[in-house]
């Protein structure tokens, strides 16, 4: 793996603030696995790679990068060295055929990621993830950042918390899509979703769209959203069934969207399509159990509700215990198992009026910045358009037809282009194309001056840029071959 520095700029209101610091390429599947080696550093893919048939050298494929450590370890007392708490930017880039076949806890492309990790713009596809607890293809468990990920077709087995995002998030995820099939082993365990198995942390502008077979407490998008968790402007648009044969005390807890929504969490403007089988347990057609202080806002459901053996069931949600639906809506027309109530108050609606705006805007959906018709309800975000496919869609992209142009994006001197989206053009130059900008080259008519030159001694010239180099050599005024410092 290399070294390049790159430069961050930051255009703050009336004038310009830069950085630079050092990101490790990741090349290929071995320099990926290698991330282990210094789970601290800073990486980026410098090109989309396959990691068809690779093995770390034990028969279990792509060992998952962090995670090692003890088993039985609190997650909350793991060691620095044993968590992922550096930065990989995909820079849009896709690793293909990632197989990881390990009974193990934290299983992913990351194993556990610490609070100050960043995981952005990069799909994981593809992948074939089967672990022990805690498995995502992008992350087993986290509690950094995760931003504009895919999990394309990924295949995720396990025997509790997972999905094709993270299996469990107390961090912040933005912009991540998974899809493909989600399958849990065991009749009793715990937190299936499509995208987050368990959430207590933030989910922002996500969406599933596939199956997912699933035992307890779980959902289409997230198996349960617990202990203040947050979940905004989400989607899933795919089926979820339960895999069990006998009633589990109610403990089965299934939704279209989640299968709970527990101790003071949130989840608003979000909907479900999914169809919902449950046979035997608490069935809600977007959250199977509202409970303790929890709320949905400005939310709705379509799929059908199979559940009519279950213990409480319901066209949005199954069971509510001191929690609140506020502006939520369901279709009764989709409803081909008969169902014809739901708990905490949601709105059945037929079909045409589900497709009419004006009962959605009238209950205080905002249609400005979120909402926008399609048959249903959908996200503005959402409908428009990523010509280029670089990941930015054109309300964001400054040249949507230029998949290298996008916010973030390196600014590249002297080609008359904003790169980077920032309303600048070539802010810095390279005129003498040594490879260092003008606000770093002391010099920048002379390509043999940069800060990566060696100083040259005697020439009278700071050829690295750094003036605490000497220019001069040490005086010897005996002529003895040894200057002043030594002799």
């Amino acid at each position: 793996m290399k070294k390049i520095i790159l430069l961050i700029c930051f255009v703050v209101l009336l004038g310009m603030s830069t950085s630079a610091y050092a990101l490790t390429a990741v090349s290929n599947c071995a320099d990926l696995q290698n991330i282990n080696n210094n789970l601290s550093e800073n990486y980026f893919l410098n090109n989309s790679f396959d990691c068809a048939g690779f093995d770390f050298g034990d028969g279990g494929g792509f060992k998952p990068i962090g995670g090692n450590f003890p088993a039985g370890t609190n997650p909350n007392n793991v060691p620095a060295s044993a968590k992922f708490t550096g930065t990989l930017d995909g820079l849009g880039n896709t690793i293909n055929n990632l197989t990881i076949n390990r009974d193990m806890l934290y299983v992913g492309l990351f194993g556990f990621t610490g609070s100050t990790s960043q995981i952005r713009k990069l799909s994981v596809d593809n992948a074939n993830i089967n672990g022990g607890a805690y498995a995502g293809a992008i992350s087993g468990y986290n509690y950094g950042t995760i931003s504009d990920v895919r999990a394309n077709n990924a295949n995720v087995i396990a025997r509790s918390n997972l999905a094709t995002i993270a299996g469990r998030n107390y961090g912040s995820i933005n912009n991540a899509d998974g899809s493909g099939n989600v399958s849990i082993t065991t009749t009793t365990g715990l937190h299936t979703g499509g995208a987050v198995g368990r959430n207590a942390g933030l989910i922002t502008n996500s969406s599933f769209s596939g199956n997912v077979i699933a035992a307890l407490k779980s959902g289409g998008f997230v198996g349960s959203n617990l202990d203040g968790g947050v979940i905004e402007r989400s989607y899933n648009n795919g089926s979820i069934s339960d895999n069990h044969s006998i009633p589990l005390g109610g403990m089965g807890r299934i939704g279209g969207f989640a299968g709970q929504n527990m101790n003071g969490s949130v989840i608003r403007n979000s909907y479900s399509l999914a169809d919902v089988t449950n046979r035997y347990d608490t069935t809600g057609g977007f959250v199977g159990l509202n409970y303790t202080n929890s709320s949905i806002v400005n939310s709705y459901s379509t799929g059908d509700v199979d559940a009519q053996n279950g213990r409480g069931y319901g066209g949005f949600v199954g069971q509510n215990s001191s929690s609140s639906c506020i502006a939520t809506f369901w279709d009764m027309d989709t409803q081909t198992h008969g169902v014809t109530t739901s708990a905490c108050g949601s709105s059945a609606m037929t079909t045409a009026v589900m497709q009419t705006q004006s009962i959605f805007t009238n209950a205080g959906w905002d249609f400005t910045n979120i909402w926008m018709m399609d048959a249903y309800p959908a996200f503005i975000v959402d409908l428009l358009v990523d010509a280029d496919g670089d990941g930015y869609k054109e309300d964001v992209d400054c040249d949507d037809a230029d998949s290298n142009v996008y916010p973030g994006a390196q600014e590249i001197p002297d080609n008359g282009i904003d790169d980077n989206c920032d309303g600048l053009v070539d802010q810095f130059m390279d005129a003498d194309n040594d490879g260092y900008t003008d606000e770093f080259d002391c010099n920048d008519n002379n390509a043999n001056v940069n800060p990566g030159a060696t100083e040259i001694m005697g020439n009278g010239i700071d050829d690295d840029c750094d003036p605490s180099t000497p220019d001069t050599y040490p005086a010897d005024a005996d002529h003895d071959g040894y200057n002043d410092t030594v002799d």
